[in-house]
């Protein structure tokens, strides 16, 4: 199992997640980002959660409620066995 990068941007312009999520990807890392509705700009990402809505507040929320979520996710693949 491989190494895994999230990136975070409400606006999908950041350049410095932009430029973090190009060098994780050239270094073999699966590469997700979380953004706005109008996606991840001038940049490229293996999956790609992008929140319908142009409000940052509600972007960012919904962002750390899916970061609550994988966590929650992560803990109980550890706790059954898993990874």
């Amino acid at each position: 199992m491989g190494d895994a990068v999230v990136g975070i941007t409400t606006s999908g312009k950041s350049e410095n997640v932009l430029r973090g999520l190009k060098a994780a990807k050239e270094k073999g890392a699966i590469t997700i980002a979380l953004c706005g509705k109008h996606g991840l700009q001038g940049g490229e990402a293996d999956h790609i959660v992008a929140v319908p809505s142009e409000e940052g507040a509600h972007i960012q929320e919904v962002h750390l409620m899916l970061l609550h979520v994988w966590c929650i996710a992560v803990d109980a693949t550890i706790k059954a066995g898993g990874l």
